[in-house]
């Protein structure tokens, strides 16, 4: 088969062997090593700036979330003594079922699903409740903490019987055995918000704006001392670090002695957020107990009948002025002069 011949002008023969030779010269552009190193350079650069910052909006939110659960837990505080005649529950019940405040409070906090399966004439480790202590219930537990279904072996009930029982824990807790606090250089011992084994009224000596029912103690039942886990695998007994137990701590007696109180220890109030932590008032309120809060503060607002004369607003007082000398002593003990 023939093919025709194809003739092309003198301009545009000259036009294709100008294009050929452009091609045929020009080479493909490619990145370097050099280039490709300053690209990926610079995206970790981007990605170091960035993630600070998304953790720190990150962990705004965990904030937000355990203030609200300390609101929550307040607030259902006052929706029971309003339903029982003006009393709150104990801290933990020894009869006639061993069981703890947590559970009283199931009913104001949205929980019916729960109750309905929960035995309230059984103890907390009998029939079914024994099962349910596994249950994860979020209001109990700070999302800052890591580790939040974290679980606790318990070998002996409130009594000092042996059982035999594994339970979620909690990060909020109420305390019992009293208060130890140092005023004016002198001991006193005040009692707690809640009582045990006794329903105590909702409305205390020191008003309900001045007295903490519920604070952080994160980390438990593991003991934690600057918010790094010691060779110690247990800062408190087991049965009361569960939720569906009794979340019960007594404040140790030696910290009215120490310089600092918060985020210190989990034997106290503790917690992993970097400012300190939060605390819910009878009043319903909750806020954060800064780092820098003085000890003799925190204690005094965890009392309900010592009589001190401090208010909420001291927490944000970093040193004791005039005001609060009396016959010549500040509140630590310290002389004014």
């Amino acid at each position: 088969m023939n093919f025709p011949n194809i003739y092309f002008s003198n301009s545009a023969q000259i036009s294709i062997n100008a294009l050929l030779r452009h091609t045929s010269s020009k080479s493909v552009k490619a990145f370097t090593l050099v280039e490709l190193l300053v690209v990926v350079a610079i995206i970790g650069m981007l990605i170091g700036i960035l993630t600070p910052a998304v953790n720190m909006v990150r962990e705004a939110g965990r904030k937000a979330q355990c203030l609200n659960n300390q609101k929550q837990l307040t607030l259902a505080f006052l929706n029971y003594s309003t339903a029982h005649n003006g009393v709150l529950p104990a801290s933990y019940y020894l009869n006639p079922v061993q069981q703890g405040w947590t559970i009283d409070l199931l009913p104001h906090l949205d929980a019916e699903t729960f109750m309905n399966d929960w035995d309230v004439e059984s103890n907390y480790f009998d029939g079914n409740n024994k099962n349910l202590l596994m249950r994860y219930f979020g209001i109990f537990h700070c999302p800052s903490t890591p580790d939040a279904r974290r679980m606790a072996v318990v070998k002996k009930d409130f009594k000092g019987n042996s059982i035999d029982v594994k339970g979620c824990v909690s990060d909020y807790y109420v305390h019992s055995g009293g208060v130890h606090v140092r005023a004016y250089g002198k001991d006193a011992v005040w009692r707690n918000p809640l009582g045990t084994n006794e329903r105590l009224s909702s409305e205390p000596e020191d008003g309900i704006s001045q007295t903490i029912l519920i604070n952080e103690q994160c980390g438990r039942p593991i003991l934690r001392k600057k918010g790094e886990k010691t060779d110690s695998t247990q800062v408190a007994k087991p049965h009361f670090s569960l939720w569906a137990a009794a979340p019960v701590t007594q404040i140790p007696a030696d910290l009215r002695l120490r310089s600092e109180v918060i985020n210190v220890t989990n034997e106290a109030f503790f917690s992993f957020h970097s400012a300190g932590t939060y605390a819910g008032f009878m009043d319903g309120s909750a806020r954060l107990v800064s780092n820098r809060a003085l000890p003799y503060v925190v204690l005094a607002l965890n009392t309900r009948d010592g009589g001190e004369n401090i208010r909420a607003e001291d927490l944000e007082i970093t040193k004791f002025d005039e005001s609060y000398v009396k016959d010549g002593l500040y509140p630590d003990g310290k002389p004014a002069n």
